[in-house]
């Protein structure tokens, strides 16, 4: 599918309030596409990578330390056969239209300082909000359950993968960054209990920017599960 860049950062990032009710209902048949598919063609196209993600088709998580059929699931397995290093991943497409928060619309006058500024911010509540909670694991801290792996891949290295579409930023611009545990832990009060040495996060938003700056306007996604619910509703006589 064919992705316009510019006008997916207006209307996502613009707490306009013309399109109010309408991006909740958009993520839910695109979101979570939306946001695998960036990472995806990040790690196809970035210099430190630079080896194909596949997503598994299986979307079945069993978290190990919670009886079967019980505790938390994720979106993604996200797969790297040239590494085997398998992301178990959690997205969450907190838009600024969705949730009514900031405003990170495009202006002709934004500064890469500005963006950093909000980048940072928006890691900082991250930190003092659903990292801070007591009752882990929650809506996010799940990603740090270490979940079975599927049965067709062999001794992988799990990483656990944070995708957000808000501009989220530790240090940098870059729209990919890790957290070592043990860092995160010291600058909370609630430690999180977990098996895994660090956590890799990725803003789709910044990702958009970057191309945007790069003079990329427009972008082939695979996106699945997006094309299944368009023919839906093309069935429904929609078009």
């Amino acid at each position: 599918m064919k992705i316009d860049i510019k006008n997916c950062l207006e209307f996502f990032d613009n707490t306009s309030d013309q399109d109010r009710g309408n991006p909740n209902s958009i993520v839910s048949i695109i979101g979570e596409d939306l946001a695998a598919a960036a990472f995806k063609h990040f790690s196809e196209n970035n210099r430190r990578y630079l080896y194909p993600i596949n997503e598994l088709k299986e979307r079945k998580f069993q978290a190990i330390r919670f009886p079967p059929g019980k505790g938390p699931r994720l979106d993604r397995w996200l797969y790297n056969k040239h590494k085997n290093e398998l992301y178990q991943c959690e997205i969450k497409f907190w838009s600024s239209t969705a949730i009514k928060g900031f405003d990170y619309k495009l202006k002709s006058t934004e500064t890469e300082i500005n963006i950093l500024r909000t980048a940072k911010q928006n890691w900082e509540r991250q930190k003092r909000g659903h990292f801070q909670v007591k009752d882990h694991p929650n809506k996010v801290t799940k990603v740090l359950e270490r979940m079975r792996i599927p049965q067709n891949i062999k001794k992988p290295t799990i990483k656990p993968l944070l995708i957000y579409w808000a501009p989220m930023s530790n240090t940098t611009l870059k729209p990919i960054f890790n957290v070592r545990l043990s860092s995160l832990n010291k600058s909370i009060k609630t430690k999180i209990k977990t098996d895994f040495n660090s956590l890799c996060i990725f803003s789709v938003s910044l990702y958009f920017r970057d191309l945007l700056k790069n003079g990329i306007g427009k972008i082939n996604f695979d996106m699945p599960d997006t094309k299944r619910r368009m023919k839906i509703l093309k069935s429904l006589g929609m078009k």
